[in-house]
């Protein structure tokens, strides 16, 4: 069930990017992407190998951030933060208090906050990116 804020968005920002075909919603989806790609790998590989494989060989590390007031878009990151660690990718989930929709991609907490997040995934510390 969605929330009215959800209806919104679908209506204000899905519908007139992708139409009104669902199926097109659903092929456009990161969270589908995720779910079919663990489907062919079941469907390819015998268990064993299946129980080691690692989408993580394939698909980066992510940090996905959500404003605190985001039109209930907080539950899809949540979902597909959820999908993620189910693959075996590395993710970190960013919920930003006191943003909302529009103004978390202009605030300098989330620049920081994603620099720290590539530099620990790079390996590097605050000092050897200031050097």
């Amino acid at each position: 069930s969605w929330s009215i804020k959800n209806v919104l968005f679908r209506k204000v920002y899905v519908i007139p990017t992708f139409g009104n075909d669902q199926k097109i919603w659903k092929e456009a989806s990161p969270i589908e992407f995720l779910r079919n790609f663990a489907e062919s790998k079941k469907n390819e590989r015998s268990q064993e190998l299946r129980e080691n494989d690692s989408k993580s060989d394939i698909i980066p590390p992510f940090c996905v951030v959500n404003a605190a007031m985001d039109f209930g878009l907080i539950f899809d990151g949540k979902e597909f933060c959820s999908e993620l660690a189910k693959a075996n990718v590395r993710v970190e989930h960013l919920v930003v208090d006191g943003t909302n929709h529009a103004t978390v991609t202009r605030s300098e907490i989330v620049v920081d906050l994603c620099c720290e997040f590539i530099r620990k995934e790079l390996g590097m510390s605050l000092q050897n990116s200031v050097e």
